[in-house]
């Protein structure tokens, strides 16, 4: 039959264990959870992924894009009326 010491200092030791996962579980879910309120939310109307190059993700038409197809993609989605897509054309310089 094993000693009472032995017996005694395994219990301590299993407190020590689970009261240490605990901690450490409680401060990994706070952690995240301040980690996903700081950072900064997209407006809505704008799409997040590869082609904007937001969220940590890089896309290789990110970095340099024409302008005017840039333009022409937001008149397609409705981000902007026909005036604006032709004052925008003008100020680019962009023809057709």
């Amino acid at each position: 039959m094993p000693s009472h010491d032995f017996i005694h200092t395994w219990s301590w030791l299993g407190v020590i264990l689970t009261w240490l996962i605990w901690t450490l579980l409680v401060f990994g879910i706070g952690w995240r959870l301040a980690y996903q309120l700081r950072k900064p939310n997209p407006k809505p109307h704008e799409p997040v992924g590869p082609a904007t190059g937001r969220a940590g993700e890089h896309s290789p038409h990110s970095a340099v894009e024409d302008p005017l197809q840039v333009l022409k993609l937001r008149y397609a989605r409705g981000e902007i009326t026909r005036e604006q897509f032709e004052q925008m054309k003008r100020d680019i310089g962009g023809a057709g």
